[in-house]
C-alpha cells in the first residue's frame, strides 16, 4: 500500500470522477446463501477490514457470518463503483446519532450516502449523492404477531386498510408498511427511535406510494420518494429518498447475482 498521503491525495483526485449525479440512486440486493453467491462470497469476504472480519467471526451460525460478509462485502464494493478510484478495501466509517454508519474516509466522499437492510436470506444496499437515503427487506413468510404490532406501530387508518383485506393477504400488507416505515426511519437517521405512530402510509393508483406525518414544521411529505418492489419471491423490500421537487430520484436496480 501507498504512503497514506499520497494515496489519500490520489484517490482525492480520483474521486472527481464520482459516477453519481445529484438524483442518482442505484440499489444493490444479493442472496446470502453459499450456493447462491458462489465466488463472489471470498470476494465480499476479501475486502472486509480487520475489525469486520473480527465482528464477523463472532457469529456461532454460519449463516449469520456469510449475511454479515455479504452485507458489509456489498458495501465496499458499492461505493467502489461509484467512485471507481477508491479501492472496496479502502473505505473506512464511523457511527452517527442512533448508530447509522457514514463515510469517513475518503473525505472527498462524504457527499456520498448510503444505507444496508439484512434479511433471512437477503442483502439491501442503496447509495445516492447527497440525499438521505434508507431500505428496508424483509422476509414475506417471517413469523410474527402482526396484530400486536400493527396496534404498535401502524396509524389507525393503516389499521384500517390491514383489517379490511383477505386474512390471507393481512401478513403481508402489514410487511408492506412496516418496511417503508424502517426505510423512512433510517433515512431520517433516526431508526427505532422514530414513532412509528406518527407517520402513515397510503397506496394510491398504480401503487403510488405517499406519506402523512403528524410532526408537522419537522419534516416535508413532498421531499419524500418512495418505491417498493420484490426482489425475490420470498423477500419485500422498501426505498425511502428525500428528494425535494427540484432534483427528482433517478432509481437503477442492480442484479441481485453480481458485484459492482
Amino acid at each position: 500500500m501507498a504512503d497514506t498521503g499520497e494515496r489519500r491525495g490520489d484517490v482525492q483526485s480520483a474521486f472527481d470522477n464520482i459516477r453519481l449525479a445529484p438524483g442518482d440512486v442505484h440499489v444493490w440486493t444479493s442472496r446470502t446463501e453459499p450456493a447462491q453467491l458462489g465466488p463472489n462470497l471470498p470476494r465480499y469476504i476479501s475486502v472486509l477490514s480487520g475489525s469486520e472480519r473480527e465482528r464477523m467471526q463472532r457469529f456461532f451460525f454460519d449463516r449469520d457470518r456469510w449475511a454479515f460478509a455479504v452485507a458489509h462485502g456489498l458495501v465496499r464494493f458499492a461505493l467502489s463503483w461509484c467512485s471507481p478510484g477508491v479501492d472496496p478495501t479502502d473505505w473506512t466509517f464511523r457511527p452517527e446519532s442512533h448508530g447509522r454508519p457514514e463515510i469517513d474516509w475518503p473525505m472527498a466522499a462524504r457527499a456520498v450516502r448510503f444505507n444496508i437492510s439484512h434479511s433471512d436470506g437477503l442483502i439491501g444496499c442503496v447509495v445516492t449523492r447527497n440525499a438521505d437515503c434508507g431500505i428496508d427487506v424483509e422476509r414475506l413468510n417471517r413469523r410474527l404477531n402482526f396484530e400486536l404490532l400493527a396496534r404498535n406501530v401502524l396509524t389507525r387508518s393503516e389499521r384500517d386498510v390491514v383489517e379490511s383485506m383477505p386474512t390471507g393477504q393481512r401478513v403481508e400488507q402489514f410487511i408492506r408498511l412496516w418496511t417503508l416505515k424502517e426505510a423512512y426511519a433510517k433515512a431520517r437517521g433516526l431508526g427505532l427511535s422514530l414513532n412509528f405512530n406518527s407517520v402513515s402510509f397510503h397506496f394510491g393508483r398504480d401503487q403510488a406510494i405517499s406519506i402523512e406525518v403528524d410532526h408537522a414544521g419537522q419534516d416535508s411529505p413532498l421531499d419524500w420518494m418512495f418505491q417498493q418492489w420484490a426482489p425475490a419471491d420470498t423477500h419485500i423490500a422498501a426505498l425511502a429518498i428525500r428528494c425535494p421537487p427540484s432534483v427528482p430520484a433517478i432509481v437503477t436496480h442492480h442484479r441481485c447475482d453480481s458485484i459492482p
